[in-house]
């Protein structure tokens, strides 16, 4: 299993993300990318809002280490809930080799979207 660092950058509700808040990202990744040598990113990320933070993010970042975006289509409370397997998705295709200079990424329900193309249907 991967090692994982956490860091809490934005809580704010998936309606309520900006553009700001998607720099705010690109930033902090691209400070991270030039400090300390990462596999790849995993964000999670409510899905009112995931697409176009998925397609800003693809837009704005040059690294060559993946980023995965996630989130859950079920919460917590819920039967069958998604979110735990989502994450533990991403963090596997994050961490992969095969994953490397492929751009923004969204990983949900055993699927990999390029940013670029991904749609919520």
């Amino acid at each position: 299993m991967p090692n994982v660092d956490e860091i809490n950058l934005l809580n704010v509700p998936s309606p309520c993300m900006t553009i700001k808040n998607v720099i705010k990202l690109r930033d902090k990744i691209n400070q991270r990318a030039h400090t300390h040598r990462y596999d790849g990113y995993v964000i999670t990320h409510g899905t009112d809002t995931l697409e176009e933070t998925v397609f800003l993010l693809d837009l704005l970042l040059d690294i060559n280490e993946p980023v995965v975006i996630t989130g859950a289509m079920r919460s917590s409370n819920e039967i069958g809930s998604d979110g735990l397997y989502n994450f533990i998705s991403a963090i596997r295709v994050a961490s992969s080799k095969d994953a490397s200079q492929k751009g923004v990424m969204v990983v949900f329900n055993d699927e990999i979207h390029t940013g670029r193309t991904h749609v919520e249907y």
